[in-house]
Formats: structure tokens, C-alpha cells, sequence
């Protein structure tokens, strides 16, 4: 199993990150497409877009906010249900840490959904608030200094 991540820094690429998200948020987990979609799903704006492709297959994402200077918000991570529990997701977490500890970025917060968070603690992330509803579904603040 290859691995690769790509930043999407063409049309192409954030088609491929949009694609993945629509699959995984709005078709498996009935997440309103007025919900999944926002102002943040452009090219040159606030966030940057990563996917994960495995054997030259897209099978995650990840959006990566970055409106407030010195710290990071990762929003809409996903992966494929077919490629959960193959390291598939900590490779894309640990890229993402990587190229923003680069940038000089000491801290990312992410809201999970409350029955994954476990994946994120087994990545280094605490809990950081008590369980509150986004999207019809419970999630929690969660946090890491990277």
C-alpha cells in the first residue's frame, strides 16, 4: 500500500478533496450538502486543502483552516470507509502536522465527532470542551501541541 499526500493547488485538486467530502459527509454520513459546503471551499482563501491517495487512489481529505494566525483548525478530515483502519488517516494527521509545524504552527484544534474522537486521542489530541451537537451530530474540541 502507497501512500502519498497532495495540497490541492489547482481546480483539479480541490474537486478531488470536494468529491471525497461529498461521499463520506453528505452521502454516508447524511450531512446537509448546505453544511458540508461553505465559504472556505476555495482555492486561495483561508484554507488549505490536502487528500490522501493510496495505490494513486483519492481516499481522504482534509481542510485545513488557517484564519487565525499562529494556530491551525482542521476541519472536514476524512477517509473512505473501505481505507478506515489501515493508517490511512494518522498518515494524512501526521503529513499535516508535519508541513504545519514547518510554518512555524504550534497548536491545532479540530472539532471530532464524539464516537471518533478515540482516533484523535491515539494522534496526541485532548479533549477540550464537553460534548456539544454540529450537524445534528455529537462532537467534542479537541487539541494538540504540535
Amino acid at each position: 500500500m502507497r501512500l502519498e499526500v497532495f495540497e490541492a493547488s489547482d481546480k483539479e485538486g480541490l474537486e478531488i478533496c470536494l468529491d471525497l467530502r461529498h461521499k463520506i459527509f453528505v452521502i454516508e454520513k447524511n450531512v446537509p450538502q448546505s453544511i458540508e459546503n461553505d465559504e472556505f471551499d476555495v482555492l486561495g482563501g483561508a484554507c488549505r486543502h490536502f487528500y490522501i491517495e493510496c495505490d494513486k487512489v483519492p481516499v481522504g481529505a482534509a481542510r485545513c483552516n488557517e484564519s487565525v494566525p499562529g494556530q491551525l483548525r482542521l476541519q472536514r478530515f476524512c477517509v473512505l470507509d473501505s481505507y478506515r483502519g489501515k493508517g490511512v488517516g494518522r498518515y494524512l494527521m501526521e503529513y499535516i502536522e508535519d508541513f504545519y509545524r514547518r510554518q512555524g504552527i504550534t497548536k491545532i484544534q479540530l472539532d471530532a465527532k464524539f464516537h471518533i474522537h478515540g482516533f484523535y486521542e491515539k494522534c496526541g489530541y485532548t479533549k477540550a470542551s464537553e460534548i456539544f451537537m454540529e450537524a445534528d451530530m455529537e462532537h467534542v474540541k479537541m487539541v494538540k501541541e504540535i
